[in-house]
């Protein structure tokens, strides 16, 4: 199954595909104002743009989290995608949520 750390539908990972956000992706980043100069700088030399395809997972029930997501554009479904039951989507995370 496709991952943040395996191989995407694609056949490169989320991972393969990030890359340093643009100016107009921080600029729609709202927290980001809420920090200090210094604090600013740290955060935007950290964040990464990784570009989900459709079935890619970003995350699993039961591992820790590696990583802060935002979503930039699209929607981020959350559900259930076990192969024992009927898929279920719990939300979906717009832009900004």
């Amino acid at each position: 199954m496709p991952s943040l750390h395996g191989e995407a539908l694609s056949g490169n990972s989320i991972r393969d595909r990030a890359r340093a956000p643009t100016t107009a992706e921080l600029a729609g980043i709202p927290w980001l104002g809420a920090l200090t100069p210094v604090e600013r700088r740290r955060a935007e030399a950290a964040i990464v743009v990784g570009e989900a395809e459709v079935g890619d997972l970003v995350c699993r029930v039961g591992r820790p989290p590696t990583f802060w997501f935002g979503v930039i554009e699209g929607l981020l479904k959350m559900s259930n995608d076990n192969s024992q039951a009927a898929p279920l989507t719990f939300t979906g995370l717009p832009p900004g949520a």
